[in-house]
């Protein structure tokens, strides 16, 4: 019983291996029909030039079932497509694998030894074109300049040193594999050394080659090899600028102490005074009995009395003054002189007096705007741009006043001299009152100043022309004068307006920006608008600025 169960599974045992073994011998026959599908699908792309196809057909029979054979036609494969480096690994891989009697051994050898020889080459490629560049390795030393191709060269490793004049050289070790083309991407990088500014004040813009980098205190790295210029601003002191040379090794350093330009008035003071004495010395020549002589002894007395006024100013003002007399105390003093004159003048008119005593009253009156000014020049400290609105409000209140007589009273010395009395009084408070409000400087002042007069000038010669055909050529250019005055100086302030304190007068109205020049004055824009309705003409009248 025990003897009939053992043999029943015994043969069980039997059946099953029997059948294990009948189904490996099946695959093993599938896979081998499959390697051939493979292997002759491989032969065909081979022979039709698609060596692509043949690489993948014959690594799939190599995978389904391997055969050492079968890596000499994946190497070959490799080599038509020019992959030495693949086809050296398969020649590598058939050499170990394939038994030492293998017909094909030899012809594995002979390919192996022509990839290893086989040359390659390298490119080198620099950001900077025309770099200089040197190739040293197995016994080969090459130069050239970037972008260079270096062709045939055999295995091996190579030393590529690029370089540039005032640039950080550049080097790299390149190890070459048979038949392998190699790129060297090279950047070089500019040297640079150090450009420090300091100023004093500081907060000052630092310009390169006309370009702003910063402010002081300032500090950055500058190429070098070139020569730059610097440029250091800083407002209401004059700019700062020199040729720097940036050199290896040799870092730029600059210290700048600004300092106010110093103008001393006291030249101003001395030409006003020897003006202002050569007029109240003619003046008191022809009060003294000028008119009573004849034409040539009137003219040596008066011209006598001008060179002694002329004298007596220049003395005085020499002595009363010296070179750290500011501008703005000279311009009020002279001022002060001037108004009180025509104050004097104006009142006598308009009192009727005589000469002489016209005469009198000028002086005094020149005498006590002198006296005003100094006292304003010593308590106030004038600044230049106050002295000049003041002196600006009794020259266009004097103006207005006198344009209006002639406009109104033509016939009437009396009323001119009230008028231009009162226009002059109401423009030196004027003038006073926006000084205290608003700073402005001299040349701002001066290019509103000439302005008024060009609409002043031009205005009366139109009315003036107008005028007389019917004899009142005076009142009538005195009226257009006035509105002219008037128009000139309002357009003066619109135009004069980006004016600052430490630009000249011309740039005011003849301004430059980013390297082109424009004027500041009204311009006409004529262009096409496309509207709901169509397209229309747009005509632009700008007033306030100019176009650049």
């Amino acid at each position: 019983m025990v003897a009939s169960r053992r043999l029943a599974s015994l043969r069980h045992l039997l059946g099953v291996a029997i059948l294990a073994s009948l189904t490996a011998a099946a695959a093993a026959r599938a896979d081998e029909a499959a390697a051939h599908a493979h292997f002759a699908a491989g032969e065909k792309a081979f022979a039709d030039g698609d060596y692509n196809a043949a690489v993948a057909e014959f690594l799939a029979a190599y995978e389904t079932q391997p055969h050492p054979d079968v890596l000499i036609n994946i190497a070959t494969s490799y080599e038509r497509v020019y992959k030495p480096e693949a086809a050296r690994d398969y020649y590598e891989r058939f050499l170990r694998d394939a038994s030492p009697t293998s017909p094909l051994r030899p012809l594995a050898e002979h390919r192996m030894r022509v990839l290893r020889g086989l040359p390659g080459g390298i490119l080198v490629d620099a950001n900077k074109p025309g770099a200089s560049v040197r190739l040293v390795g197995e016994g080969r030393a090459l130069t050239g300049t970037a972008p260079l191709r270096f062709e045939d060269l055999p295995p091996g490793r190579y030393e590529i040193h690029v370089e540039l004049a005032y640039h950080r050289p550049f080097d790299q070790q390149v190890a070459l594999d048979p038949g392998a083309q190699v790129v060297v991407s090279v950047r070089l990088e500019h040297e640079t050394e150090t450009l420090t500014v300091f100023s004093k004040p500081e907060g000052a813009r630092v310009f390169l080659d006309d370009r702003e980098e910063g402010v002081t205190p300032f500090s950055r790295p500058v190429e070098v090899g070139q020569r730059r210029r610097l440029r250091v601003e800083l407002p209401d002191y004059p700019a700062q600028s020199e040729e720097i040379d940036v050199l290896r090794g040799h870092p730029v350093r600059r210290s700048i102490n600004f300092k106010k330009p110093f103008r001393s008035g006291r030249s101003e003071l001395v030409l006003g005074s020897m003006f202002y004495g050569g007029l109240a010395g003619v003046g008191i020549a022809e009060a003294s009995g000028g008119p009573r002589l004849d034409g040539v002894l009137r003219l040596l007395l008066d011209t006598g009395a001008s060179v002694v006024g002329i004298g007596v100013g220049l003395l005085v003002s020499v002595l009363a003054s010296d070179d750290d007399m500011k501008v703005g105390h000279s311009s009020i003093i002279l001022g002060g002189t001037a108004w009180g004159s025509i104050a004097g003048v104006s009142l006598a008119y308009g009192l009727k007096l005589s000469g002489q005593n016209t005469l009198g009253v000028t002086l005094l009156s020149g005498g006590l705007g002198l006296g005003a000014g100094i006292l304003v020049a010593r308590y106030n400290d004038t600044s230049p741009g106050d002295a000049a609105i003041v002196n600006s409000g009794g020259l266009w209140g004097s103006a207005a006043g006198l344009l209006l007589s002639g406009a109104i009273f033509s016939d009437s010395p009396a009323a001119l001299g009230w008028l231009t009395l009162g226009g002059c009084a109401i423009g030196v408070v004027g003038g006073s009152l926006l000084a205290w409000r608003i700073e402005v400087s001299r040349g701002h002042v001066a290019v509103v100043d000439a302005f008024g007069m060009a609409g002043l000038s031009l205005a009366f010669a139109v009315g003036y022309g107008l005028g007389s055909a019917g004899n009142n050529g005076l009142e009538t250019g005195a009226r257009y004068g006035l509105g002219g005055m008037a128009v000139g100086l309002l357009v003066g302030a619109i135009l004069s307006r980006r004016l600052k304190d430490d630009v000249g007068p011309v740039e005011a109205v003849l301004t430059h920006h980013d390297g082109r020049w424009a004027l500041g004055l009204p311009s006409v824009r004529v262009g096409a608008e496309l509207l709901p309705e169509g397209r229309d003409t747009r005509v632009t009248l700008d007033l306030a600025k100019g176009e650049f």
